[in-house]
This record gives C-alpha cells, structure tokens and sequence, in this order.
C-alpha cells in the first residue's frame, strides 16, 4: 500500500503538469486499496507492481533537450545543463535591414550527462529477472531492435540552439542542431520550432 500511495501523488502531480502519461493502472476490485471510498480525488488512484505494472510519463513539451527521442537514453545517474543568451540584436543591428525590423538573436546549448550502473543494466545482469528488457520493436524479420539505449559516461550529449525572435513583433523562429550519437537509428541531426510570443 506505501508504494501505491506514494504513486497516487505522483500521478496526482503528473496530472497538473503539461507532460503525457503512456502507461497507468488503476487498482481495481480485487485489491486490498480499491480505488473507490478513499480519501484522493478521483480518478488518481494508480496501481504498481514491480515487473509487472509501472507508471510511466513523459515530457512531450517543447521544454528541456529538443531532439532527444522519449527514452531514447536509460540512465539511473544523470546531470543537465542548459545555457542561454539572448544577444538582443548584438549582431542584428549591424546589419542595416535587420536592425530596421527590430530582429533579435539568440543562442543555448543544452547539455546531457548520464549512465546507467551496472546494477540496473539488464546487458550485465542477464540472469537478473528483477530486471526489464529495454524498450524496443519487433521488424518483419521477427528481429527485436532496441529503442533505447545506454549512454557512454564519458561523452555527455549536447545540443546548440540559434534563433531569431521578434519576427513581426510575435513569432520565434528556433533551429536545433544535435552534435552527437547520431549513429543511433532514430537520431534526428537537424529540428526547427515555430512559436508565437510577446517579446518587449
């Protein structure tokens, strides 16, 4: 039941949050904290047991690293760094033309650290039931390919950011441009986002 409770607020928080939940279970007539005449509000009573129902979620936002697939990397260790600059128009404005329409610059890079101990890795514990099997397909072949992967602790993914706001007063322009483990099969190299916002 402590488990179970301490999901129930997870979940309750997941749900005032923009980010998506993939996968939840409620608990249902058989167990021993059914969902109904308990003091949560309802519908955020959520169920787990260990190999066999998780809750998961994740951030579908435009927020954070840009080109990274959801669970792409698995890491139980990890540290980010994201860093900004607004040049408001440092560059811009020594070009006649674009210091006319008020364009502004702007740059970041956002940084990923991460690995994944040997404890948690199901590749050194192959004998370890505990441990669940990365995300992966099946192709045509019946071949199982893995859509998640480890990251090497020694070479921290990160990703540039350049672009340009003040466009007609509301639009953003953002280009993204990741700088490694492009070798992955779903590394995307290149992302453009499109946003409206006030910038004074």
């Amino acid at each position: 039941g402590g488990m179970c409770q301490f999901t129930n607020l997870i979940h309750w928080m997941i749900l005032h949050t923009p980010m998506t939940i993939i996968e939840h279970h409620h608990h249902d007539g058989m167990d021993l904290f059914p969902d109904f005449n308990r003091q949560i509000p309802f519908g955020t009573g959520t169920s787990i047991v260990y190999n066999y129902l998780d809750y998961r979620f994740q951030n579908t936002t435009d927020q954070t690293f840009q080109l990274i697939n959801d669970m792409e990397f698995l890491n139980d260790r990890y540290a980010s760094l994201m860093a900004s600059w607004d040049l408001n128009g440092k560059i811009f404005n020594r070009i006649p033309l674009l210091k006319k329409l008020k364009w502004r610059e702007y740059i970041g890079i956002n940084m990923l650290w991460g690995t994944l101990t040997d404890k948690n890795n199901p590749f050194k514990n192959p004998d370890d039931s505990r441990l669940l099997y990365f995300p992966g397909h099946f192709d045509a072949n019946g071949v199982y390919s893995y859509s998640s992967h480890v990251m090497d602790p020694n070479k921290p993914y990160y990703e540039l950011i350049f672009g340009i706001h003040n466009i007609f007063k509301v639009v953003h322009v953002q280009m993204v441009r990741r700088m490694n483990y492009l070798s992955l099969p779903s590394a995307k190299e290149w992302g453009f986002r499109f946003m409206f916002r006030m910038t004074f």
